[in-house]
């Protein structure tokens, strides 16, 4: 009886401890696997980190280029006008940017008639007042407006080589300026636009308009000639812009007549002598 019970007993704890060990084997965590998404989002890098290294990459390069862009080179400096064609046409140059743009400036012209020798004319006053009057004898001041056309106070030079006997050009110790000479040939009955004298300035009477000044004045004359012994042009112009900066012009002439009559009274020859000086100065652009 005794054996039976210890084989009941025996066989129920055997039970119990099977249970016990299964109970446990239950309760064991699962391995946990790494999640997929996790992993590729550590071993990748992301869009957004890529764009932005992007970005700043291209934000670098064309600040590079921005400076580079806007840097400005130094102006060349000036070298000296040698030759007397080059120093001609430079001057042109500049005085015709002074027409074409309209720039204005102010001018003084002074003729003084030095020698007039009419005979018996000369004692009438009328006869030597005409004849000055026509020689443009006396001072007139122009203040020529920026933005006008001011082409009847300073004309566009069209002086060619030979119109030259002399030339220099040299630049000012600042190196900021050309300052230019010329003396101009002998010019006999100058005509404007086609002599040497009619070729850079407009500011004097030709033969013929002394000779219709004399029939409007109640005189006359069989012949008129007139010489330019002497034109000398002096001009300052910025040497980086071709602007002008001054002008001067100045020049003598003669003029001969024969047959001169007023009223009752003639002479055989009269002549005179007269000099202009015509200087621009303050000009504006």
């Amino acid at each position: 009886m005794h054996k039976k019970i210890a084989k009941a007993l025996a066989f129920l704890m055997a039970v119990i401890l099977i249970l016990s060990f299964a109970g446990c084997g239950g309760k064991d965590e699962p391995t946990t696997q790494p999640d997929a998404t996790q992993a590729v989002a550590t071993t990748e890098p992301s869009v957004s980190e890529e764009d932005s290294t992007t970005v700043t990459e291209t934000s670098s390069e064309d600040s590079t280029t921005t400076k580079t862009e806007t840097t400005t080179e130094q102006p060349k400096e000036p070298s000296v006008i040698s030759g007397k064609s080059d120093i001609v046409n430079y001057f042109n140059d500049a005085t015709a940017k002074a027409v074409s743009s309209k720039a204005g400036f102010k001018k003084i012209k002074t003729t003084t008639v030095n020698k007039l020798e009419m005979g018996n004319l000369a004692k009438f006053k009328i006869v030597r007042e005409t004849i000055g009057k026509f020689l443009d004898e006396g001072t007139t001041t122009v203040n020529a407006a920026k933005g006008k056309d001011n082409s009847k106070e300073l004309m566009k030079s069209v002086l060619k080589a030979s119109d030259v006997k002399s030339a220099a050009c040299t630049l000012s110790s600042d190196k900021k300026f050309y300052e230019i000479e010329m003396d101009l040939i002998e010019d006999p009955n100058p005509r404007k636009g086609s002599s040497p004298l009619g070729r850079v300035t407009k500011d004097f009477k030709t033969a013929k308009e002394i000779s219709d000044g004399l029939v409007e004045g109640g005189a006359s004359a069989k012949t008129v000639d007139e010489q330019i012994p002497r034109c000398e042009i002096e001009a300052k112009i910025d040497a980086y812009s071709g602007k002008l900066v001054s002008l001067t012009v100045s020049f003598d002439f003669n003029v001969q007549m024969t047959k001169v009559k007023y009223l009752f009274v003639t002479i055989d020859e009269g002549n005179g002598e007269a000099s202009t000086l015509v200087k621009y100065t303050n000009f504006v652009w």
